[in-house]
């Protein structure tokens, strides 16, 4: 879905904290993931904003589908769509499923996540450059960049948008505590046990910062200057096992486990098919098996030709020794 809202520049930014009145924050610390709502999608939610959201200012929001990782040929789709703004001067969430059959059936909606902020935030904001200089600004719209939710506890990253920039607060509700840390524009995924895993793509610094779903600060790193990308799961906090299809001469199939916190390769294996295939070969991976160390694939491979092969392969997680079965 396309983008409405506007990608945001820090090309000035050197330190950064934001100042929110009476609002308690971390200082001291540093959500794919859904895409903004579009024009048409707008005025298709209108109704249900003006019904149920009419008292929200600066309202955001975001829509993706419950489980967009699986396709099937169902006639019906579950959909979420997570608004975020300020009411009555707090941070305001919620998040809504419902089948589109019931797309104008706001009685068959449900809310999944409603929360209304304790602190103060106002529109009027005040944002530390760096020595000795500020920054006043006012807030367009809060944009709900990440949330995710277990139970009624949920983490989420919700960017306080004016002009062309943003500063982005992340929300960690656990039973009864909440914990709030203000920061620059972040990047956010979901990790290992409920952690998040962040990174400011316009700090100066780009430190990755694992969290835990409290919001203590499980480490950082300097070193690792990207997130993990979408093949990657992790095995620990720090680690991760990947199954990569890249082509450079030809096409490999191969599988790294890679340490986000030292930001280096712990070991890297290509995977080597039985069958004699031509090297511009296509291969696609499934997973079928993590429940202990050996992990099982199915490669599925495809000649230029259209023929197609598949085999499977285990490999241990631990020293990525490949067996092909």
């Amino acid at each position: 879905m396309k983008t409405t809202f506007k990608q945001f520049n820090f090309l000035f930014f050197i330190l950064f904290v934001i100042v929110i009145t009476g609002c308690g924050k971390d200082d001291e610390k540093e959500e794919i993931p859904m895409i903004s709502i579009s024009d048409s999608e707008y005025h298709e939610y209108q109704k249900y904003i003006d019904k149920n959201l009419y008292d929200v200012e600066c309202l955001g929001y975001k829509v993706k589908e419950a489980n967009p990782l699986v396709l099937t040929r169902i006639t019906t789709n579950i959909t979420n769509v997570d608004f975020s703004g300020l009411k009555n001067n707090h941070l305001y969430l919620r998040s809504v499923q419902f089948d589109t059959l019931y797309r104008n059936d706001y009685s068959k909606w449900k809310t999944v996540i409603e929360w209304e902020d304790t602190e103060i935030t106002t529109k009027e904001q005040k944002m530390y450059l760096g020595y000795g200089d500020y920054k006043n600004f006012t807030i367009d719209h809060v944009e709900p960049r990440f949330l995710s939710t277990n139970g009624m506890n949920f983490t989420a990253n919700l960017m306080l948008s004016y002009s062309n920039a943003g500063v982005s607060v992340l929300i960690f509700k656990h039973q009864e505590s909440i914990k709030r840390i203000a920061t620059n524009y972040l990047e956010v995924i979901n990790w290992y046990q409920g952690s998040l895993l962040t990174r400011s793509s316009q700090s100066l610094t780009d430190n990755l910062c694992c969290y835990s779903a409290k919001g203590d600060t499980i480490y950082t790193s300097s070193t690792s200057k990207s997130l993990p990308d979408a093949n990657a799961i992790p095995v620990s906090y720090e680690e991760s096992i990947s199954v990569d299809n890249y082509f450079v001469h030809n096409y490999d199939l191969t599988i790294t486990k890679y340490n986000w916190k030292e930001g280096k390769q712990v070991w890297s294996v290509k995977v080597v098919s039985p069958y004699n295939e031509p090297s511009n070969s296509k291969y696609t991976s499934t997973l079928l098996d993590k429940s202990t160390n050996i992990w099982k694939y199915k490669v599925d491979i495809v000649y230029y030709d259209g023929t197609k092969k598949d085999f499977m392969f285990t490999v241990n997680v631990n020293d990525g020794k490949v067996i092909n079965l």
